[in-house]
């Protein structure tokens, strides 16, 4: 039989126990509350984390997409200066070549004209020296024959009278006449062979005279000429020169500007690349995808078998052979790859979406102008093929 000491030691056990079963379901309760409220910060710090880590992303995103844009502007606008510096320096080539060529052919023709004005002169002058002689010549002659009709009526008056006086006397003045005669004769020979030689000589003297101003002449036209060939040749040399320094200057001066915003914007590229890799596991992968290494990709340039144009081929996954574009522009091949990045977090309370487009370009230059009309492009054999003809 059960005592009252044991019924109220039950009974104080039971009421301990009971007493014990509040308290740990209590302390239970507070365990729970405080594992929620530890719960509930924990994720509310975790999504503003997420938060500012998704803002962060966003605001590098847009900097990279306004530096790019203006990195692509500024080589825009550098590769139209230099297409407008070409074209006003080959129009101020072809101007000064013009001019140049315009000034040889008036000096030319002022200087033929010159010349056959002058042989005129000389052909005129030596035609009228001809003809003062001839002229002089006829009046002697004309004289001469006066002469000798004077002579041949004295002769004859003189004979008339004398007949009838003297046969002696006749005979005697005949032969004095035909003495005076043929002094007469004599002396108009030797006067007219005197003046038909002093005639040729004088005529020999001018086409000499003539001559030899005409190649005088000739001469210094010739020297005038050459000079003024040697002249615009030197010109033509030392503008051609110093439109080569410039031009080089000038292209020097623009690859080295554009080379050094290349290399600006793919180090801004590869810091935000690398930033992304370090806050992303997901996109620790990236830096083995053949996409990333672009720059490195094995871009092989080769002339046809026709020697008519290039072809260019380029290992790549043929998924992405629809991202590559090719541009060919005067000796320049420019190659661009677009690709569309993203990446999905799920999160306790949702999800968080992250993506980009990237963009990578790759310059390569051929011997001989091409035409970009021309461009063709297929995929065989685990490369892309791009074929583009010469201009």
């Amino acid at each position: 039989m059960r005592t009252k000491t044991d019924i109220d030691t039950k009974n104080t056990q039971s009421a301990h126990q009971s007493k014990m079963k509040r308290l740990h379901s209590h302390h239970q309760n507070e365990i729970d509350k405080v594992k929620n409220e530890h719960v509930r910060q924990k994720n509310d710090i975790k999504a503003k984390h997420q938060d500012q880590i998704h803002l962060q992303k966003v605001n590098h995103d847009h900097k990279l997409q306004t530096k790019t844009i203006q990195n692509e502007k500024t080589y825009n606008k550098l590769q139209q200066n230099l297409d407008d510096v070409k074209e006003r320096l080959s129009k101020t080539k072809a101007d000064l070549e013009r001019q140049n060529e315009n000034e040889l052919k008036s000096q030319k023709m002022l200087h033929d004209v010159k010349l056959e004005q002058r042989h005129q002169d000389n052909s005129l002058k030596l035609a009228d020296a001809t003809q003062a002689t001839q002229i002089e010549l006829n009046r002697i002659q004309r004289r001469i024959q006066s002469d000798k009709q004077s002579l041949a009526s004295q002769n004859n008056e003189e004979k008339s009278l004398q007949i009838s006086s003297h046969k002696n006397e006749t005979e005697l003045k005949k032969q004095t006449y035909q003495k005076e005669h043929a002094s007469l004769e004599n002396a108009n020979a030797r006067a007219l062979f005197k003046m038909r030689v002093n005639h040729e000589r004088i005529k020999a003297d001018e086409e000499r005279k003539n001559s030899k101003e005409i190649n005088q002449r000739r001469s210094i036209s010739s020297s005038e000429i050459a000079k003024i060939d040697a002249d615009s040749a030197l010109k033509k040399k030392s503008k051609q020169e110093h439109f080569e320094a410039d031009y080089k200057v000038l292209r020097d001066e623009h690859e080295t500007l554009i080379n050094t915003l290349m290399t600006n914007k793919e180090k801004i590229i590869k810091e935000f690349t690398d930033e992304l890799t370090n806050k992303f596991s997901v996109g620790a992968a990236k830096h083995e995808d053949d996409f990333y290494k672009f720059g490195t990709l094995d871009v092989q340039i080769q002339e046809t078998e026709a020697k008519d144009g290039y072809d260019i081929y380029i290992p790549i996954k043929e998924h992405e052979a629809k991202n590559i574009k090719l541009v060919g522009e005067k000796r320049q091949l420019r190659l661009t790859m677009e690709r569309e990045y993203s990446n999905t977090l799920n999160e306790e309370h949702g999800t968080d979406r992250m993506s980009k487009i990237e963009t990578y370009t790759a310059k390569r230059f051929v011997a001989d102008i091409i035409d970009p009309a021309s461009l063709t492009k297929d995929y065989k054999n685990g490369k892309l093929h791009f074929r583009i003809l010469k201009a």
